[in-house]
């Protein structure tokens, strides 16, 4: 039990997945406001394209010389708030955790020392900790009647040797003219990449690309590009990417090791507006 005799710091988080902003309390310390400001990074994504797919954050504060303290955030479209007391003092690790449903997705922590009365920042870095799916660049502006170039790519894959996976797009914003795998990235271990199944539906708006890995031992994971799209936009409006590897929505979609064993993932989708 932390004893209330001890200088502690109210904190108020406002937490936007990239940035966090706060004011610090002292009420025990001399009566002003210090100033904190927490600042998350996250390489490749746009706050929205995280921030609509997590269904729980969570911040924890922990130091060996105080119980470990943790809250779950309210969250709402704008990122998530949470207030919490925490001591001052030297050492203490802030984490933030970010959750799709069970599935603990990102997590990112740093220890600081809190001192009464000086302004803090806190840098963290989110990173993926559980396979993700996502379109990248997340989120494009681009005219209309240009060509636009996007990518499938993986976040923290793990032996990735079979990928059937759909995209679904408004065909009156977006023509897609191509979708192929990137090969700089199936075959670096040394495998070849054999195309199953191709569809390019832009009466519907759906795609498809089923490509395996042989021998399935060259199985690849970590970061990397999956399939390249090659779009025409059509008129000024904007759609969503959604990107679908769900073996529950067709059996021939999924993500599969080298031992056909399906991989969780989470498909992060993305944003075109045609201006």
């Amino acid at each position: 039990m932390i004893s209330a005799m001890k200088p502690r710091l109210f904190i108020t988080f406002w937490v936007f997945v990239f940035s966090i902003s706060c004011q610090t309390y002292n009420p025990f310390g001399p009566d002003k406001n210090d100033s904190m400001t927490i600042h998350t990074t996250l390489a490749g994504l746009n706050r929205s394209a995280v921030c609509h797919v997590l269904t729980r954050m969570e911040l924890m504060v922990s130091a060996a010389n105080m119980d470990t303290l943790s809250k779950e955030m309210n969250m709402d479209q704008a990122g998530a708030s949470v207030s919490i007391q925490v001591p001052a003092g030297k050492n203490r690790t802030f984490t933030v955790n970010g959750w799709v449903n069970s599935v603990k997705l990102l997590s990112g922590s740093n220890t600081v020392d809190l001192n009464p009365g000086e302004d803090q920042q806190v840098n963290i870095v989110l990173r993926f900790i559980s396979p993700a799916l996502i379109i990248t660049p997340s989120d494009t502006s681009v005219h209309s009647s240009a060509d636009l170039h996007l990518r499938i790519s993986t976040r923290h894959i793990e032996r990735l040797a079979t990928a059937g996976i759909r995209l679904e797009y408004d065909s009156e914003i977006l023509q897609l003219n191509s979708m192929a795998p990137c090969m700089d990235f199936l075959s670096h271990n040394g495998g070849q990449v054999a195309i199953l199944h191709q569809k390019l539906d832009n009466e519907k708006g759906i795609a498809e690309c089923f490509f395996s890995i042989l021998p399935a031992s060259k199985a690849v994971e970590g970061n990397g590009d999956l399939i390249e799209l090659e779009f025409r936009t059509l008129k000024n409006d904007s759609t969503a990417v959604t990107i679908i590897a769900d073996p529950s929505v067709d059996t021939n979609l999924g993500i599969f090791d080298q031992e056909a064993k399906p991989i969780t993932v989470v498909s992060l989708n993305g944003t075109v507006r045609v201006r």
